[in-house]
């Protein structure tokens, strides 16, 4: 479990009952998995461990997946992150395909003659050189302006709660099933 952020925690503690609005549920499963894709940054933004890139990856896939899943429930200012998390997923699955890759080549290297082995020499220095340009891409994406406002909307939404207030006020007007205003 990732390390987590007050409203998370009370999120974790207080599961959503059947008289919850789905839009508690919501806000929690999405706050989850952007902490997690937080607190894997760092490593994939170094690039010297795969699993960060993987990890992050993965938790960009799942937010994703969980705005797809209650788009009928967040407001509008929610779902349009989901544009930046698309970009993001797509930069991290590159690197991570080549991370795979590269994977893939070393294992089959050694199992081949060496003399067969030197006909790849090419493609195993091709493949590092994207890697290399990929990892350059990840270091250069903290100062990214969209990425800074994504993190800091949702990040700060959720250290000061503002997004799901006390489980009370979620910040703008909702019925008694969650939905946003504007969907009724």
């Amino acid at each position: 479990m990732p390390a987590s952020t007050p409203l998370v925690q009370a999120l974790r503690e207080r599961a959503p009952g059947p008289a919850d609005p789905a839009i508690h549920l919501a806000y929690g499963r999405l706050l989850e998995q952007f902490e997690e894709m937080i607190i894997e940054e760092p490593r994939a933004w170094e690039g010297l461990d795969p699993e960060g890139v993987h990890k992050m990856r993965v938790a960009t896939r799942r937010l994703r997946s969980a705005l797809r899943a209650f788009k009928k429930v967040l407001p509008a200012s929610i779902l349009s992150f989901n544009g930046e998390f698309k970009w993001l997923a797509a930069i991290l699955g590159g690197v991570r395909d080549l991370d795979v890759a590269m994977g893939n080549l070393r294992h089959f290297l050694s199992e081949i003659p060496p003399e067969d082995a030197a006909h790849l020499d090419d493609y195993q220095q091709y493949l590092a050189d994207q890697w290399r340009e990929g990892t350059k891409t990840l270091a250069g994406l903290p100062g990214r302006p969209a990425v800074r406002t994504s993190e800091g909307g949702l990040r700060a939404a959720a250290r000061t709660g503002s997004v799901c207030a006390g489980y009370g006020d979620l910040g703008f007007d909702h019925d008694r099933r969650g939905r946003p205003a504007a969907h009724r």
